[in-house]
Formats: structure tokens, C-alpha cells, sequence
């Protein structure tokens, strides 16, 4: 059966809650599937929590993000949020299950949160529109070096952390993701309804991970993942109706199918030829500040030999 989700209707926590996360983006509050989850879990709990946009922090799955404290604790894995709020008083879903159902729950979430996480930040990472809008806009706001060494140091977390599941090319990412939807879709065959009460945390999570995909631009090829799994869409839209992930998420169509066939060279797109481009801009960056630096350099001490002069000649 599935799993059973904690009500609203229980007092708040006597802590609120501080979620340091990463900033809105393609309209939603955060495009970090981890922050959509932690916000909308506190809500759909009733707990009582501030939000904080940290700037310049790359997403970065390596990166513990968002970091969530009450009072003296932190939790920097979502993962254990469930725990932490059944600690503080809330009636957790855990609570409501037998030790299998617990145990199954607690896999299904780690296998989002790891391969589902890497997957999507790893095709996010490779696609131009995706790179521009999350990566770089990001980092063009920080000042130089970090400018510099934000996107390095996120494009080796992502690759580092997406080799350990075998995502070497996009289409890895894209049968990644798409294998873990198929999944989460085939265990919400016998759900027909969704009422409040029957939201648990790993709906959430499966919910998270749907709205951050569909509001990433459409070049990216996860989509199509999303428009085979209907059950996934239909638990989406009836939790984002409950209004858990804030009035600025909207629900989810579920879409057509990606065409493979139209998307050349695909397969062929890896990290590698990714790094290849940014470290021919990066070559060419260095290139035009070495000779602005040499031009200043010669035509400054073209002007103090000449001002020399003209003291010599007064």
C-alpha cells in the first residue's frame, strides 16, 4: 500500500525552521529539486520556517545543499528531514508504516536524491540553455576569481558524482532519470486519489523532482522522461494544488514524447566535448587580458618616457 503522508492540522514546532538555499529561477522559488522538496515538506507539515537565497553557490551535488537548521541542529541531507521533523513533534509518514514500507520509503528517496539528483544536474549542465540561465548567470555575479572557479569546481562535483551511477553523456542522464520516473510511476498504479492526508515524503519528493524538470527549458531532454510517466504528473498537480510548493508553482502539463530521432548527436555529447568549449573561452579570456595587460604596459611606459622628456627639456 502506499505509504501514508502527516497532516496539517498539528501544532507548529516551537523552532522555526531556516532554509539556506539557491535562488529562483525559471519561476519557481528554486530550481534545486532538494529545496522544492525541504519548502514544501515543512509547508505541507505546518511548520514555521524563513528562507534564505545564498548567492553564488553552484549547484553542485557534492555541495551539501540546502542546509537546514532549527535551534543548535542542521540537516544538510533532505533525506533526513522526515526524521528530524517526527524528533521535533510532527507525526511523520514513517510513523504510519510497517518497518518494510519504512525501509522501501527510505531507498526510494536516496535513489532520487543520489542518481535521480546527478542525473538531472548532469543533463542541466551539458545543455546550453540550461548552463546559461542556472551556471552562468549565477556565477557572473560574483566577483573575479570565483567567477572563474565557481563553474570548475561545478563541473567537477557534477561529473565526479554522476560517474559513480555510469552518466557519462547526456542520454546516460536521460535513461537515468527516465528509468527512476518509470519506477516511481509504476508504484502509484493502484493511487486514484490524493487527498492531504494521503501525501507522504516521498510523494513530495517525486513531485520535487517532476516540477524542477518541467520548468527547465525545453531544449532539455529530460522532458520526454516526464511526459510517459501520467501517474507522476497526476501526483504532481494534485499536490502542487494543495499549494505545499508556494502560489508561484503552477501545475505541470504532461506533454508529448520527445522525439529522439530529432535530436542529433545526442549520444555524442559528453562532459568532455563540453570542457573542450569552455577551455577554448577560457584560453581566449586569457588571450585578450594578456594583451590589454601588455598594451598597458607599452604604451604606459611610452607615456613616462615621454613626459621624462619633456621635463628634461624645461
Amino acid at each position: 500500500s502506499a505509504p501514508r503522508g502527516c497532516s496539517l492540522a498539528r501544532a507548529r514546532m516551537p523552532q522555526q525552521f531556516r532554509i539556506q538555499q539557491h535562488g529562483p529561477a525559471w519561476g519557481l522559488p528554486t530550481p534545486d529539486p532538494r529545496s522544492l522538496f525541504a519548502q514544501a515538506l515543512l509547508r505541507h507539515v505546518g511548520a514555521d520556517f524563513v528562507v534564505e537565497n545564498v548567492p553564488n553557490a553552484p549547484i553542485d551535488p557534492s555541495v551539501p545543499f540546502p542546509v537546514i537548521s532549527y535551534g543548535n541542529n542542521v540537516v544538510r541531507d533532505v533525506t533526513k528531514l522526515p526524521d528530524a521533523l517526527c524528533s521535533q513533534g510532527y507525526e511523520d509518514s514513517f510513523k504510519k508504516l510497517r518497518e518494510d514500507e519504512k525501509a522501501e520509503t527510505r531507498a526510494f528517496l536516496s535513489v532520487l536524491f543520489d542518481r535521480g539528483l546527478s542525473a538531472v544536474l548532469f543533463a542541466w549542465f551539458l545543455d546550453e540553455t540550461c548552463y546559461d540561465e542556472l551556471y552562468k548567470d549565477f556565477t557572473a555575479k560574483a566577483s573575479f576569481p570565483l567567477s572563474f572557479l565557481l563553474p570548475i569546481r561545478g563541473k567537477r562535483g557534477i561529473s565526479a558524482r554522476a560517474r559513480t551511477f555510469g552518466i557519462e553523456t547526456v542520454e546516460d542522464a536521460e535513461v537515468a532519470f527516465s528509468d527512476i520516473m518509470e519506477i516511481m510511476d509504476q508504484r502509484l498504479t493502484k493511487r486514484f486519489s490524493y487527498s492531504e492526508s494521503e501525501i507522504s515524503a516521498l510523494d513530495i519528493a517525486i513531485a520535487s523532482f517532476a516540477i524542477a524538470v518541467e520548468k527547465s527549458p525545453k531544449s532539455c531532454v529530460l522532458h520526454g522522461s516526464l511526459s510517459r510517466c501520467t501517474r507522476v504528473c497526476s501526483l504532481t498537480n494534485a499536490i502542487v494544488s494543495t499549494g505545499v510548493f508556494g502560489a508561484e508553482v503552477k501545475e505541470i502539463p504532461a506533454g508529448e514524447p520527445v522525439n529522439r530521432d530529432a535530436i542529433e548527436g545526442t549520444s555524442e555529447v559528453s562532459l568532455d566535448a563540453e570542457e573542450t568549449k569552455r577551455r577554448e573561452r577560457i584560453r581566449q579570456f586569457f588571450f585578450t587580458a594578456g594583451a590589454v595587460f601588455l598594451g598597458y604596459i607599452l604604451f604606459g611606459n611610452a607615456v613616462s618616457v615621454d613626459i621624462a622628456a619633456d621635463d628634461d627639456e624645461d
